[in-house]
């Protein structure tokens, strides 16, 4: 048996960088073609898991929070004197544990607001804009927020656009094997070769 070891981040993967426009093509597509009340839906579930996204947080950060507590600890006899540089200093602590998190949180929230607000209209724009392979909208498919929602959202594409999404995916995973590596490599020569 052949075996091929797939490397960690997915941007050292030629095959998945060809495959990666072709997902965000079906994808695009997929939104296009979705009712905007599924939209928001989705969106307002996204929000519904906000508490949840703190807990893992918070559970992912322990050991930064062991060792602040430990630090404040050891300190905490020098530091009484200075109850205002105590809890400046511990304010400042959390929030440089905390800020990668909560920027993303907030830009995760700002998106899927934006998705609300505009009835859906939000990613249509999105969408269109990745379509017409111009501009900022196209560029910011790179971007790991647009990347997130692409994630969240293609539970929600139409039959059609998941299950060709869903197979692509798959055939990739299942790239290993001879068969589904010259399959996946067939299709996207045929992408390729269609929109050129």
């Amino acid at each position: 048996m052949r075996t091929k070891r797939f490397p960690l981040r997915p941007e050292q993967d030629e095959l998945f960088k060809k495959l990666y426009p072709i997902l965000l093509d079906v994808f695009c597509k997929g939104i296009i073609k979705t009712e905007s009340k599924k939209l928001v839906l989705a969106a307002i579930g996204i929000f519904a898991f906000i508490p949840y996204d703190i807990v893992i947080i918070i559970v992912h950060r322990s050991i930064h929070l062991l060792i602040l507590f430990l630090a404040w600890w050891v300190l905490k006899d020098d530091l009484a004197n200075y109850q205002a540089l105590e809890k400046i200093m511990i304010t400042l602590a959390l929030l440089a544990i905390f800020y990668k998190d909560i920027y993303d949180e907030i830009v995760s929230l700002l998106l899927n607001f934006s998705i609300v607000v505009t009835k859906g209209k939000f990613m249509y724009w999105l969408c269109e804009g990745y379509l017409s392979a111009k501009g900022f909208r196209h560029n910011s498919f790179t971007g790991k927020y647009i990347e997130q929602l692409v994630t969240l959202y293609v539970a929600i594409l139409p039959v059609e656009f998941r299950d060709q999404y869903d197979e692509l995916l798959t055939l990739h995973a299942g790239s290993n094997k001879p068969e589904n590596e010259e399959k996946l490599t067939r299709l996207i020569e045929e992408y390729w070769q269609r929109n050129v």
